[in-house]
């Protein structure tokens, strides 16, 4: 690889296609961006291995990093149409295929165990929304400059204070923005209090995995559909830029309020009990892209081996045609060496990348309506556990379409 980075002041006499296509820069550009970003990223063995630790859990020690690390490879990315180039990009060889299974389910168990957490997800819930609030404040028609400008200083501020300063700068923050509206300022105050010193955290008043939505409902399929929808249009919202997604997850959140204001007042609750604002209640809605068994390529042994100077060997793997990757082989100026390596998408060659992409997606993460705790007791109080835990998914359900044509 450290060959292929740096072929010397003639590329294009090296003897690898691949160079014929991009250069040495753009060649490193790519495989150092998998390094840093892909299923089996530098950052997610460095985490994994560090929030256990200080987590107390064993999970994450019973990953084979050492062995995994000893099967890196690289390979080519099929382009999506003809006329992009290959991509480069880290891969791992047959060897790698139990060290990598061993990495994903200690991924698995950690977002079930710590990430996905409620307690830790309370907490990320009320940063979240502070964070929204001070890059895009109510009191302030927002537009993309003062957005740039926050968002420097937010990041600035995080990186230079202790973690609890930072908290309560944040708040303040925040605070000074709401102006005059007193009961938004109290909330900001309990918000504060929750998040530094983990005190009266919000409750969940809807808490449930794909799994267990479907498995207890009486109208599983239909359930399973209204599921579907809040979180495909979830992703789609959180794709947008930040002005048109602070305008339509404010209106979600205004139409979750109101839905389950309206089932309050129905059940003989007065206007004060009912009173629900986006400073009370924190929609926790997974992505569900990042954490599947994507992109992640298996390079296989030559189909054929033919013996030839040791100095030509040390090539990017060349793949056969699988998954709609093209073949091509490698020439050395005078001769034709058949070297042809086959590769493959990873769950071809393990049953625990289905199973661990199944998992992520439908039990791992959770989707989650946190509410004060104050006011979800008034909530379970007024309409009871269950008709609230209903009532909670339909008036979220109901507020995601309200947004659907905007997306």
């Amino acid at each position: 690889m450290a060959r292929i980075l740096n072929p010397g002041k003639n590329p294009g006499a090296h003897p690898y296609d691949i160079l014929k296509r991009v250069d040495s820069e753009e060649l490193a550009f790519w495989l150092h961006h998998s390094v840093l970003d892909s299923p089996i990223d530098a950052d997610k063995l460095d985490y994994l291995r560090r929030d256990a630790q200080h987590c107390g859990l064993e999970y994450a020690f019973g990953a084979d990093v050492q062995r995994f690390l000893q099967s890196l490879t690289s390979t080519t990315k099929a382009p999506a149409t003809s006329d992009d180039p290959f991509i480069p990009t880290i891969a791992i060889t047959r060897k790698g295929v139990l060290p990598v299974e061993s990495v994903l389910v200690a991924r698995y168990q950690m977002f079930s165990s710590v990430y996905w957490h409620h307690t830790a997800r309370a907490v990320t819930s009320i940063l979240q929304y502070l964070a929204w609030r001070y890059l895009i404040p109510r009191s302030s028609q927002p537009n993309e400059g003062s957005f740039l400008l926050r968002r420097s200083t937010l990041l600035e501020k995080f990186r230079e204070l202790p973690d609890e300063t930072a908290l309560k700068w944040l708040s303040n923050q925040v605070g000074r923005a709401q102006g005059s509206d007193l009961g938004s300022r109290r909330n900001l105050d309990r918000l504060s209090m929750a998040l530094i010193e983990r005190v009266d955290l919000p409750v969940a008043i809807f808490d449930v995995s794909h799994a267990e939505l479907i498995e207890r409902s009486r109208f599983g399929t239909v359930m399973e559909r209204r599921l579907n929808r809040i979180l495909a249009l979830h992703e789609r919202l959180s794709s947008l830029d930040p002005l048109t997604y602070s305008q339509l997850r404010e209106r979600v959140i205004k139409r979750t309020c109101r839905e389950l204001q309206s089932a309050a007042l129905a059940k003989g609750a007065n206007r004060d009990q009912a009173s629900l604002d986006e400073s009370v209640l924190f929609p926790d809605v997974p992505l569900g892209s990042k954490d599947q068994v994507r992109n992640i390529w298996v390079v296989d042994q030559p189909a054929a081996l033919s013996i030839f100077p040791s100095e030509t060997q040390a090539t990017l793997p060349i793949v056969e045609q699988d998954s709609n990757i093209p073949q091509f082989t490698p020439t050395v100026p005078g001769r034709h060496i058949p070297e042809t390596y086959h590769v493959a998408k990873y769950d071809k060659h393990s049953p625990m990348a289905l199973a661990v992409g199944a998992a992520f997606q439908i039990w791992s993460r959770r989707l989650r309506i946190f509410v004060l705790r104050a006011e979800a007791d008034m909530l379970t109080e007024i309409l009871g556990r269950s008709e609230l835990r209903r009532h909670a998914f339909q008036a979220l359900s109901k507020a995601y379409d309200g947004i659907a044509r905007s997306l």
